[in-house]
């Protein structure tokens, strides 16, 4: 496997190769939104956030791939940069718990501010399944320098070929299984069902299905 180097050793990986290097440490869409998912019918379980918005959980899920893609295509950056950095999740963490505090308390407004930390857990849970900190580069940006990794050309051909690597096998398999668990034990096959948790953003195990 190349060393990851740069104009400062351990900042950023050589040119002209891939930032995880001969293998694959991310996952893939299905991994993040049904793992995230059933850390989400936990938390709502155990009552640490029973009316947790899955909607703003399932969004955090994806939110650093939102942000760097785009980037990644419009500037020619690797694939992860801003969004997968540890400070700008933590930035985001400390912006949403500040404005929860700050609220009134009683206020119909604070338990919307409240809903929005659902969106850092998301966001947490993306960098972790990513396990980003093998690239401290990216985890660390901008303390390591603010030069972000290059684009490497092709990497975003690798969507099907990167079934080869069995981490992201089975984390699309696990994502897979705890989406198809949710839809069953939610009755998501239902339409009404359905409906009312697009609308809610909330899963109701004990909802009227007709």
């Amino acid at each position: 496997m190349p060393k990851k180097f740069g104009p400062h050793p351990g900042v950023h990986p050589p040119k002209g190769s891939s930032a995880g290097g001969e293998k694959s440490d991310r996952l893939y869409p299905l991994g993040h939104l049904g793992i995230t998912a059933a850390l989400g019918v936990h938390l709502s379980g155990r009552g640490y956030y029973p009316l947790l918005d899955f909607r703003l959980l399932l969004l955090g899920a994806v939110l650093p791939d939102l942000i760097d893609k785009p980037l990644a295509l419009a500037a020619g950056l690797e694939g992860r940069t801003i969004g997968h950095s540890m400070i700008f999740i933590a930035s985001l963490t400390l912006v949403l718990l500040m404005w929860f505090l700050s609220t009134p308390v009683g206020s119909s407004r604070r338990a919307t501010v409240g809903m929005l930390t659902v969106l850092a857990i998301g966001a947490w849970m993306h960098l972790i399944l990513d396990r980003i900190w093998e690239q401290p580069w990216v985890f660390l940006w901008p303390l390591l320098g603010l030069g972000p990794p290059e684009y490497v050309p092709g990497q975003y051909l690798e969507l099907p070929l990167g079934l080869q690597w069995p981490y992201i096998v089975f984390g699309e398999a696990v994502g897979l299984l705890a989406m198809v668990a949710m839809v069953l034990r939610y009755r998501l096959y239902r339409r009404p069902n359905l409906l009312r948790s697009i609308r809610t953003g909330v899963l109701d195990e004990e909802a009227p299905t007709p």
